[in-house]
């Protein structure tokens, strides 16, 4: 449902319940216990965190062409808040934009979170999840759907972890 603007999920107890959206040509999967709320909202220009970390062995990245493994950070504004918004897919450097999110409920870290996305699809059940290839980062993770359709999970405690430990340093 859609409420001033932002569209509230409940999650039901005893149900694992997750939130399936449209990014780019793709469809992933959130667990809905951490979407606090989606709606629009404005980021800026991409923070140097683009190149962090790729997984376990992934060859270094080419600032000029992310990959499916990179991570964009921008820093936004969501009614009147600051938040960092995290995105997959790459955008064109603007000084901002207009963004389509989750707001992630991060407990009492007092830092706001927001994962973008290009359309909410659906509440839907999840079998089990499971690892990716072994080159995908921690966060990245295959959902199995009831009927056995698979998803692209991402697993957003893991990923605000890992995004709380520091980069690793580049090689000069």
């Amino acid at each position: 449902m859609w409420r001033s603007g932002n569209w509230h999920v409940n999650n039901v107890r005893g149900i694992r319940r997750c939130l399936e959206c449209r990014i780019g040509p793709g469809r992933v999967v959130f667990a809905a216990e951490f979407v606090a709320v989606l709606g629009e909202y404005v980021v800026g220009a991409r923070l140097p965190l683009i190149g962090r970390r790729r997984g376990a062995g992934a060859p270094p990245r080419d600032p000029a062409a992310p990959g499916p493994n990179d991570l964009e950070v921008s820093l936004g504004v969501w009614a009147g808040h600051a938040v960092l918004s995290l995105s997959v897919v790459a955008h064109e450097s603007a000084l901002s934009r207009a963004a389509r999110g989750i707001l992630l409920r991060t407990g009492e870290s007092g830092l706001r979170w927001a994962f973008e996305i290009d359309a909410p699809i659906g509440l839907v059940e999840v079998d089990r999840i499971t690892a990716t290839a072994p080159d995908a980062t921690a966060w990245q993770r295959q959902a199995r759907l009831p009927g056995g359709r698979l998803a692209p999970y991402i697993d957003l405690p893991a990923l605000l972890r890992e995004l709380a430990e520091p980069a690793e340093a580049s090689p000069a």
